[in-house]
């Protein structure tokens, strides 16, 4: 009965320390997607420049574009947390980058490609 009250009756202690490891790495999976995604676009640039007829100050944006995203969701991540919830809002953000990926994969044009690699990093913060 002392463990029950211990821990709100929910979980033993063990399977709390299982979770609390399932969390951490889905947590710092997030953050390697994340290094992996912003450092990509180095090996793609040289290949943009070449094909796309981007200008520098294009290039420049598709590359910032995922900070900015990181900025905007910064703003909004806590209030579309308490209203949605952590566990949907992390699960919305996994679906936004998954979206993202075809997006910037197969974009043909300028926006599309921004749109993308805004996209790529929505919410990334509800995963912190």
């Amino acid at each position: 009965m002392n463990n029950i009250s211990n821990y709100g009756g929910a979980a033993s202690p063990t399977s709390q320390i299982g979770y609390n490891r399932l969390l951490l790495l889905v947590a710092g999976l997030g953050g390697l997607l994340y290094g992996v995604d912003v450092g990509i676009i180095s090996g793609a640039l040289p290949y943009l420049e070449a094909t796309s007829g981007f200008n520098a100050g294009q290039l420049s944006f598709i590359v910032a574009a995922v900070l900015l995203g990181s900025v905007i969701s910064t703003l909004f991540a806590g209030m579309l947390a308490d209203w949605m919830g952590r566990k949907w809002l992390m699960a919305l953000s996994g679906a936004m980058f998954v979206i993202s990926i075809p997006m910037i994969a197969l974009s043909h044009a300028y926006g599309t490609l921004v749109l993308g690699r805004l996209h790529s990093d929505d919410l990334r913060n509800t995963r912190l």
